[in-house]
């Protein structure tokens, strides 16, 4: 299975200079059945109760692809944490507390070879009985003897007990996920999304709609419990919609988003919607999605307000490359989506006139999307196909 580059998101986890971009891939990781693991993998953990005592993550093994020693150590940020929660984890021969991140001595891999069952990687999270979904990244660094890293490849798991899982129609886990939806403005359309029971009780859950951006005329609406909700609303009724234990809610009586266009299509930054499910008796047992919808179409290069290039080549099969010459920014990002629109990886922009050259040697082969975000809005969409 390809893996994205081993340039993570300064948000999850460290910065690295734009030289680090180009450079060959040195680590892939594996489970304990040795089944390769995407590297910028979305993996979960969730509870069949919201009293869970401890949640734990698959056991991961780092293997060294590169034709030299590597000196390796692993890193725990945090991307979305619950108050009151804490998480430990064991590597390399290590245990981490709580209160520190990273662990304090190397592990000498050499070309070839594969962390053995005493430098296995397992992570432990704590609810503490507090409902809510956390999310930590857990990145697996090449570093020299100053500590400066090399290569990094990383996982992000979701620890949830909450009540409800936000999956999409193919099954995918949701959790506090953006998703990338392309539409026709001159349609209503409809994005279902299953709402999973995976506790042994009965609960009641209710939707916040939060309206993030959207042009003039463009109205979102949603429906939910066989009930239909206005453009002007943004929650559901009180008494809120029942999901049955280990049920999932769907069809006519579960939640579908809804996104009218009203044919304005010259959108050059998205309209954004974010929707919070959460139980009517216990606003921490929630989790959100927030919904990107691409109504104009417009690529990179069609973009009237600053200059980026198309992404080229395109199909790739090694790398690819997109050029831009941005206005001022705070921040700045480049974002990946797979096939089905959810996010999988972000890179930041450090510069506002660049080339950023990146690596997709381990990428799955198939269609992915890219757009840029600058200051939390998002504009133009590229299609990349990987062979």
């Amino acid at each position: 299975m390809k893996q994205m580059i081993r340039f993570i998101a300064i948000s999850l986890v460290i910065t690295v200079s734009a030289s680090a971009w180009a450079q060959t891939p040195t680590m892939e990781l594996y489970n304990a059945q040795g089944e390769a693991v995407k590297n910028g993998a979305y993996l979960s953990s969730v509870a069949n109760s919201t009293s869970a005592k401890i949640l734990h993550t698959d056991s991961l093994f780092v293997k060294n692809i590169s034709d030299a020693a590597i000196k390796l150590k692993v890193r725990r940020t945090y991307k979305v944490e619950v108050a009151g929660t804490f998480s430990v984890f064991t590597a390399l021969g290590q245990s981490v507390p709580a209160d520190e991140t990273i662990t304090p001595n190397y592990w000498d891999l050499e070309p070839g070879v594969t962390t053995p069952d005493s430098g296995f990687f397992y992570g432990s999270y704590y609810p503490q009985t507090i409902v809510g979904t956390t999310a930590v990244v857990y990145s697996f660094l090449s570093v020299d003897e100053s500590d400066k890293v090399l290569d990094s490849v990383y996982v992000c798991y979701n620890f949830s007990n909450t009540s409800v899982t936000p999956m999409s129609q193919e099954g995918e886990y949701l959790y506090h996920k953006e998703v990338l939806v392309d539409c026709d403005p001159a349609v209503i359309h409809e994005y279902p999304i299953l709402l999973a029971n995976h506790t042994n009780t009965d609960v009641s859950f209710r939707v916040g709609k939060t309206v993030i951006q959207v042009d003039e005329g463009q109205e979102s609406s949603f429906k939910f419990g066989e009930v239909e909700y206005t453009p002007g609303d943004n929650n559901s009724n009180a008494s809120g919609v029942f999901i049955q234990a280990n049920t999932t809610l769907e069809g006519t009586n579960g939640f579908i988003a809804k996104f009218n266009g009203n044919g304005i299509d010259n959108n050059e930054f998205f309209p954004t919607v974010q929707y919070k499910f959460f139980n009517r008796m216990s606003g921490n047992d929630a989790d959100y999605v927030t919904l990107v919808y691409n109504v104009s179409g417009v690529g990179f290069s069609e973009i009237k307000s600053f200059e980026i290039s198309s992404a080229y080549p395109n199909p790739a099969s090694s790398w690819f490359s997109v050029d831009f010459n941005l206005p001022v920014f705070t921040t700045a990002n480049l974002k990946v989506y797979n096939h089905t629109g959810q996010l999988t990886t972000v890179y930041p922009i450090q510069n506002q006139t660049n080339s950023m050259k990146v690596d997709i040697e381990n990428y799955a082969s198939g269609v992915y999307f890219l757009s840029i975000e600058i200051d939390g809005k998002q504009t133009g969409v590229e299609k990349l196909v990987v062979q």
